[in-house]
């Protein structure tokens, strides 16, 4: 969940264990138990270190050295502040808890995390946020841009400070730009600028959905775009066009053991599909009307929301209906070491089969194959 929270309460500016816990101020307190335990009540203050500690009341146990604190609890530091309805913080282990509302914000109010809980185990190096947790960074493109938001909700929110990895764990939801997507688990590790989501990771990107056994998204290394989507094991993707000037617009379903998908900006820029790959397609004029690729690898490069070009090497098979002016006229089928085929607003308009190269072809001559 980013650096904040190593700083906060942790890092460089960490308080000596030898450090005292000090009462900076209260508007009323009492002691009991010959001064063990001291009740305070308004716009109590303590710090330790450059760690400040604000709320209305707060029972200090001193021989603990720990701290309850009641109503509006503020945990400041150079870094950023927590704050919450409760809170609560331990000298020796120099944990805090902070309960109700909770809210974390870095100095430069670009990272935030709320949740019911929030709790920082100083000994693990380990910060968890529970109860509904969400994380957010909000970053620009360039100076020029709008705020572009990592937004995750999950069941349970957790950061390693020596990994520098952020977890999230159960029915986690992600959005990042126009990518949302859910998953099991998802790790995002912040030195490669990578989001690692696992246990059934689905993800919707501009009309394109893909899901499979884990998925990879690969952040650029300057801008705060993804450049790429990976998806490993059973990877499927539904894809859907953009319309034509007729209204008409294509679907099409790849499957494979591996899918890649190269993103520039928000749109998709080319699919591969690895080992044992298939791809299907058709038009909204009529669904049961299927184009189909077969081959050990296939590649479609799309344009402007439609599909470009398509490759398919290794085995290579194409099965697709010829049209005439919108009418069936019959099918072409094609097969050889590779197929490539142009496109045209979304319809096929060259077809070029290399080695061995096979078919039955009507309406659109395939060019010249190569042995």
């Amino acid at each position: 969940m980013i650096a904040l929270l190593l700083t906060l309460l942790a890092g460089a500016s960490t308080p000596a264990p030898t450090e005292p816990l000090v009462l900076d101020g209260a508007n009323t307190f009492s002691m009991t138990g010959r001064g063990a335990i001291v009740e305070l009540v308004g716009d109590v203050r303590f710090h330790r270190g450059d760690v400040k500690f604000r709320s209305d009341r707060a029972i200090w146990d001193r021989a603990r050295d720990e701290v309850l604190f009641e109503g509006s609890f503020v945990l400041e530091h150079p870094s950023g502040r927590i704050t919450s309805e409760r809170g609560r913080y331990e000298r020796a282990s120099g944990s805090a808890w902070a309960e109700g509302t909770a809210h974390l914000e870095d100095s430069a109010a670009t990272v935030s995390v709320d949740a019911a809980v929030l709790r920082y185990d100083r000994r693990a190096r380990r910060a968890e946020a529970s109860g509904a947790p969400v994380f957010r960074r909000r970053s620009r493109r360039d100076s020029s841009s709008t705020w572009d938001t990592v937004e995750i909700r999950a069941k349970v929110l957790s950061y390693l400070e020596l990994d520098t990895v952020a977890e999230a764990t159960g029915d986690v939801r992600l959005r990042k730009g126009g990518l949302t997507a859910t998953c099991g688990k998802a790790i995002l590790e912040q030195k490669s600028r990578r989001i690692l989501l696992r246990d059934t990771p689905r993800a919707e990107l501009e009309g394109r959905n893909l899901s499979g056994h884990a998925m990879v998204v690969d952040l650029h290394e300057t801008r705060e775009e993804i450049r790429r989507v990976s998806v490993f094991k059973e990877a499927l993707g539904i894809l859907t066009g953009d319309a034509d000037s007729t209204g008409v617009f294509s679907t099409s379903r790849v499957v494979g053991d591996t899918l890649v998908a190269e993103i520039d900006g928000s749109r998709l820029k080319s699919l591969l599909v690895t080992r044992k790959a298939k791809g299907e397609s058709w038009t909204s004029l009529d669904s049961t009307r299927i184009d189909r690729l077969d081959g050990d690898s296939l590649r479609l490069g799309f344009l402007d929301g439609k599909i470009d070009t398509a490759w398919v090497g290794g085995h290579a098979k194409s099965f697709y209906h010829w049209l005439d002016q919108g009418r069936l006229k019959g099918t072409n089928q094609a097969q050889g070491r590779a197929i490539r085929i142009a496109f045209e607003d979304g319809r096929i308009r060259r077809i070029r089969v290399e080695g061995g190269a096979q078919g039955v072809y009507n309406g659109i001559e395939p060019s010249r194959p190569r042995n």
